[in-house]
């Protein structure tokens, strides 16, 4: 997603449709930078959700800028 605010909105969406969705996905969400040496990206959606395509040598670890739990 192309704002947290918009992935936490979307995950709470997803919960009232499938009590389960946390346990297939997990409950957190982190927060990332992305630069175009990272990957290639898809035109996001109206929902804000975009795919994202990193290339081999990209790791997320460094560019992580925020990780929220989303359950309690």
């Amino acid at each position: 997603f192309d704002s947290l605010s918009k992935a936490r909105n979307n995950y709470k969406l997803l919960l009232e449709i499938d009590k389960n969705f946390a346990k297939k996905i997990g409950g957190y969400v982190a927060e990332i930078t992305l630069d175009a040496k990272d990957g290639v990206a898809t035109k996001q959606s109206f929902s804000g959700h975009f795919d994202f395509f990193e290339f081999a040598e990209t790791t997320f670890y460094n560019k992580i800028t925020n990780i929220e739990k989303l359950i309690p």
